[in-house]
């Protein structure tokens, strides 16, 4: 991977920014930018088969595909915030160990190495999943619009008195007693609404097959004490447990948003009664939301994809030979990535016969 001083040469999304990313996974467009993460290799690493291993879980099917290095250049259009990716060298072995670092990823299905990103004329990427909400996000939504039925999914005072025995009454991710004064609290690990629709509100369903579906999720295998700080960033999707690494507490953002909370590094399952342990499939469920809720999504394009281009160029005077370099919307991000696209058409223009730039 790319070394500490990576410097991204794509524009970076208010997503991306937000979520402190210096590692970026592409689609050949119309996908473009499929996700990312923060890579700490230090305090929180993250291997090439820890990634493909992700992925898999993100996709939910067999899907082959291969991640490749890539470097990322603009494409030879009129357009901006859309960028090429060109494979470079073989393909990462699924079962490589090596950390990953800064830069960036392709992940490109089966055939050929893609020429500039195609094979027959088509993209050869393999498409992610959009990026999903949040339980957190989902539950403050279902109570604002559905308090009735926001009531029905919250977990009961006997089943919390049970989460927590189980847990010796201290937060599974610190360890921090109840009788340290930290205040504790049990939570879903899956919050039952799942098995609706929270922002569409399931209304194809009668009451018997809700509660039929909803069933399984009224277990103490659901549940997990936390201290309650930690409590809302395990619902907010900022962390989970990876099930299939040994039941790692993975966080996704920076190490000082979370070093001062002293969470440890695995979930400690050794004194848990099998009949009652936290759920595997639940705590993968979770994790999985948190993949698609953190790492995917983030193409700076969507966020500018509405802007009318020619109506900027024309506002800026491009097309009647009265440019105003001085003009404040060129310092804008869209501004200077317009102001790009302008430099190098006239350059392809300069060195073609025609003046006619193609792709």
């Amino acid at each position: 991977m790319a070394d500490d001083e990576y410097k991204p040469c794509h524009e970076l999304s208010t997503i991306s920014k937000g979520l402190h990313r210096n590692f970026f996974i592409w689609s050949e467009r119309p996908y473009g930018l499929a996700g990312g993460l923060h890579l700490d290799p230090c305090n929180n690493p993250i291997s090439v088969t820890a990634l493909y291993r992700w992925i898999d879980l993100i996709l939910n099917t067999p899907t082959p595909f291969d991640l490749f290095h890539v470097q990322i250049a603009p494409v030879d259009l009129l357009a901006v915030f859309t960028y090429r990716i060109t494979p470079v060298g073989d393909a990462l072995p699924r079962t490589s160990t090596e950390l990953l670092r800064s830069g960036d990823v392709g992940i490109i299905g089966p055939g050929e190495l893609p020429l500039c990103g195609l094979v027959d004329g088509r993209p050869a990427c393999i498409p992610l999943p959009y990026k999903q909400r949040s339980f957190f996000y989902l539950e403050a939504y279902l109570r604002e619009t559905h308090p009735e039925t926001d009531l029905k999914y919250r977990i009961t005072r006997p089943l919390i008195k049970c989460v927590r025995t189980r847990d010796h009454h201290c937060c599974v991710i610190t360890g921090t007693p109840e009788s340290a004064g930290a205040p504790l609290t049990a939570t879903w690990i899956c919050p039952p609404f799942i098995v609706t629709n929270p922002c569409g509100h399931d209304s194809n369903r009668n009451k018997a097959e809700l509660e039929e579906a909803i069933a399984p999720f009224l277990t103490v295998s659901n549940g997990l004490t936390f201290r309650e700080d930690i409590a809302e960033l395990f619902s907010q999707n900022s962390f989970g447990i990876d099930v299939d690494d040994n039941y790692r507490i993975v966080f996704f953002g920076p190490h000082e948003d979370y070093a001062p909370l002293h969470p440890r590094t695995h979930l400690d399952m050794s004194h848990t009664d099998p009949a009652t342990r936290p759920s595997d499939v639940y705590l993968r469920q979770h994790f999985i939301r948190c993949l698609k809720h953190v790492m995917l999504g983030g193409d700076v394009y969507q966020e500018y994809q509405y802007v009318d281009l020619t109506g900027f160029l024309e506002a800026r005077g491009v097309y009647d030979g009265e440019v105003d370099p001085a003009d404040p919307e060129w310092l804008t991000p869209y501004g200077k990535a317009a102001w790009d696209m302008l430099i190098r058409h006239k350059l392809r223009c300069s060195i073609q016969e025609g003046g006619y730039v193609g792709d």
